[in-house]
C-alpha cells in the first residue's frame, strides 16, 4: 500500500477516449462509461446511487461490466477509515466469491482529487467455472457532515479482460463531482 503524503494523480487514457460515451450525471458526480455498453440502474438498501452497465453479451453467454455505487456514510464515521481499511470489505466480498483467487498489492491515488485504494484481481467463478479478472477501486470523500463513499468495479472473462479492463480503466478514471461538489 501506498504510504506516502504525496499521493499519484490517475487519470483516463486520452488514446481510449475514443471508446467511451458521453458523461453520465448519477447525482452531483459523473463519468463516462463505455460506448456501446448499456446502463441498468440498480437502488439497494444503503445506496445514495447505483449504476451497472453491461456490455454485448456473446454467445457463451459472458458480458463485461461497469460498477458504479456511491453510498454515504456520516463524516465522523467515515473519518476514523483510511481507503484501504474501507477497502477491505470490498475486496474480501469479491474474493469470497471466487476460487483459485489472486490480487495485485494495494495502492492508493488520486482521482478528481478524492483519495482511491485500487487493485487488480483474478479467479474462478465457480458457477460457471471461467477465470475472471477486474479491478475495484474504493475512494472516501467528506462532504459537509457527511463522507460519500465511491466504489468502481468491472470485471471481465478470459480471454476478453485485457480489452475490457483497458477501457473501463479508463472509464473509471473519468469518474469526477460536478457543480458545487467538491
Amino acid at each position: 500500500m501506498n504510504t506516502g503524503t504525496a499521493l499519484p494523480v490517475w487519470k483516463s487514457d486520452a488514446t481510449l477516449a475514443d471508446g467511451l460515451d458521453t458523461a453520465v450525471r448519477m447525482g452531483d458526480w459523473s463519468i463516462r462509461p463505455p460506448r456501446e455498453y448499456r446502463l441498468v440502474q440498480s437502488a439497494r438498501p444503503g445506496k445514495e446511487i447505483e449504476y451497472i452497465w453491461h456490455g454485448t453479451v456473446r454467445k457463451d453467454g459472458t458480458h463485461p461490466f461497469l460498477v458504479v455505487g456511491v453510498s454515504v456514510l456520516p463524516a465522523a464515521a467515515a473519518a476514523a477509515y483510511t481507503p484501504q481499511m474501507i477497502f477491505e470489505p470490498f475486496l474480501n466480498a469479491l474474493r469470497g466469491q471466487r476460487t483459485n483467487w489472486g490480487a495485485t498489492p494495494v495502492v492508493v491515488g488520486l482521482v478528481d482529487d478524492i483519495p482511491f485504494a485500487r487493485a487488480r484481481w483474478a479467479g474462478v467463478d465457480p458457477a460457471s467455472e471461467k477465470r475472471v479478472h477486474g479491478f475495484l477501486y474504493v475512494g472516501n470523500y467528506p462532504v459537509g457532515d457527511s463522507a460519500k463513499i465511491v466504489v468502481i468495479s468491472s470485471q471481465d472473462t478470459e480471454p476478453h479482460q485485457d480489452e475490457t479492463l483497458r477501457i473501463t480503466g479508463a472509464s473509471a478514471l473519468t469518474f469526477h463531482r460536478v457543480g458545487g461538489a467538491k
